[in-house]
């Protein structure tokens, strides 16, 4: 089954290439919330950001009020912010398959070789960048990682933190 977006007519190219590069980025891990029969979905977390986006993969409302672009003034760099909503289904940073279902955010900057870039489908014309910022402390969480750890003691000397931030703070 395909991945369930709105209606891509409103959309500019830099907005369509980038929520189709996060679907197919994403897919590997991550099923579509759509995808899942309807009794396995009554544990999502946000099932009203489901019904506000409408589909599985989105530009954030927060952000892109009415599909508002985010364009340079020269028109060679685009931002889009997105949501995807999805089910973890496979090994993904070294986390077996969790079974949750998980709400990913994140910003995608474009970078075009032209300002004026012609739609060709889904991909993107040749020597687009895209630079990609997600939350992926975030995405951990809701699988179930659980940062663990405790405050470094020691300086790669093996000096006592403590008692060296004592001996600056004595000195000044």
């Amino acid at each position: 089954m395909a991945l369930k977006l709105k209606s891509e007519e409103s959309l500019s190219p830099g907005q369509k290439y980038v929520l189709h590069d996060v679907a197919q980025g994403l897919r590997q891990f991550f099923i579509p919330y759509s995808e899942l029969s309807s009794s396995t979905c009554e544990d999502l977390v946000e099932p009203q950001l489901y019904e506000e986006l409408g589909t599985d993969l989105a530009l954030d409302p927060a952000i892109h009020p009415r599909g508002q672009r985010l364009l340079s003034e020269d028109g060679t760099q685009e931002s889009v912010s997105w949501i995807y909503l999805a089910y973890h289904h496979r090994r993904f940073m070294g986390v077996v398959a969790s079974g949750k279902l998980v709400v990913i955010r994140g910003t995608t900057i474009v970078l075009f070789p032209d300002p004026h870039p012609r739609e060709r489908g889904p991909d993107a014309p040749s020597g687009t960048l895209f630079r990609r910022y997600v939350d992926w402390s975030d995405v951990l969480s809701q699988i179930g990682v659980v940062p663990s750890g405790r405050p470094l003691m020691t300086n790669p000397e093996g000096r006592s933190l403590v008692r060296e931030v004592a001996r600056l703070r004595t000195r000044s």
